[in-house]
């Protein structure tokens, strides 16, 4: 994937360079470019860019062409440049430079390498602000990946204790079963002495009301008898004032 930036004026290169990436470049070095500087700017913004030393990248690709050519001896005075070239190839098409040769490095003009480092600076530039907002969404995935962590351990927490409260509820099953029976038994016994006391109450009013009928036959009689030994006590005077007469 490639870019399109906007050029930039050789001024802001040379500012970028100077200030932002302490490299130290002069006002000549656009007015009327060098080869030799140009090659080891280059080379610096390669290492700024990859982070990885041009003289590893030089000598990693000096060890894999050994083992291609027969004879790797011949080339060596020309096979660092040819990998530096490359090297810029590679780092250079991402930053919308799709024409770098080795005759940039050989041949440098005031216009290509204005062009070049305006499209490096630019890269850079996206890529700065690309990686805010990569760090952004790093830090919050991070959070987010705690959070969600942080759940999962929770839920197996969960998981944990409704599995130890069920276990402990098939241990007390039997304890439940015999104390549910237990109570219904004592239900039942509770309805039946109930029902019994029911029964009880209900002689017992029987009997109150069999008393109650009894003591008001015993008082009548007692009035009876009362006016009969009332009687008696009047019979014997009527009887004397009728033998006076």
């Amino acid at each position: 994937m490639t870019y399109d930036f906007p050029s930039m004026p050789w001024e802001s290169c040379l500012s970028f360079l100077k200030e932002d990436y302490q490299i130290h470049v002069e006002e000549m070095d656009f007015r009327k470019p060098d080869a030799n500087r140009w090659q080891n700017i280059y080379c610096q913004l390669l290492e700024i860019m990859t982070e990885v030393p041009v003289d590893s990248i030089i000598q990693k690709a000096l060890f894999q062409s050994s083992q291609y050519f027969e004879h790797p001896e011949l080339y060596e005075d020309t096979m660092p440049l040819m990998i530096v070239t490359l090297a810029l190839q590679r780092f250079l098409v991402t930053c919308g430079i799709m024409d770098f040769s080795v005759k940039d490095l050989q041949l440098p003009t005031p216009g290509r390498v204005t062009k070049i480092c305006s499209a490096v600076i630019n890269f850079m530039l996206f890529r700065n602000k690309q990686m805010e907002v990569f760090l952004n969404l790093k830090e919050k995935n991070e959070k987010f990946r705690e959070q969600h962590e942080g759940l999962l351990q929770t839920n197996e927490d969960l998981k944990r204790k409704i599995n130890a409260i069920k276990e402990e509820k098939v241990k007390q099953e039997p304890v439940i079963r015999s104390i549910q029976e237990e109570y219904e038994q004592l239900q039942n016994d509770f309805q039946a002495k109930m029902k019994i006391k029911a029964q009880q109450q209900q002689r017992i009013g029987e009997l109150r009301i069999m008393i109650a009928e009894k003591k008001s036959q015993l008082d009548q009689v007692r009035m009876v008898a009362a006016r009969a030994k009332k009687m008696e006590k009047l019979y014997p005077k009527r009887l004397s004032s009728h033998q006076n007469v």
